[in-house]
């Protein structure tokens, strides 16, 4: 429900919003490897990506996700979410298709 509370203050959140905002909802501010579940990470520069220094992975917030490997921007996932959970009565795959350009 975060998700929704954040989408409601920024209706247009940008690529790097949503990674952090994810990061924030996932992990409360400390990455933890989604293969061994370490939090002894370092951060890439210049990248939302991190080195987990126990298994030696290289992982982002989204793997491990239903966003992880997807073609679809973030912001389309967050707004595609928001409309699912606020339409009353639902709404059908080929509305949501049009609402997110997709």
């Amino acid at each position: 429900m975060v998700i929704l509370r954040v989408l409601r203050i920024t209706m247009s959140p940008n690529h790097e919003e949503c990674l952090a905002l994810l990061e924030q909802i996932r992990w409360g501010g400390k990455p933890k490897c989604p293969y061994c579940e370490s939090t002894n990470a370092t951060a890439y520069k210049n990248e939302r990506r991190y080195h987990c220094n126990e298994c030696f992975t290289s992982y982002s917030v989204t793997a491990g996700t239903l966003f992880h490997k997807t073609h679809v921007e973030l912001q389309k996932w967050f707004v595609a979410i928001h409309l699912v959970l606020n339409s009353p009565g639902g709404v059908s795959v080929r509305q949501l298709a049009k609402e997110i350009g997709v």
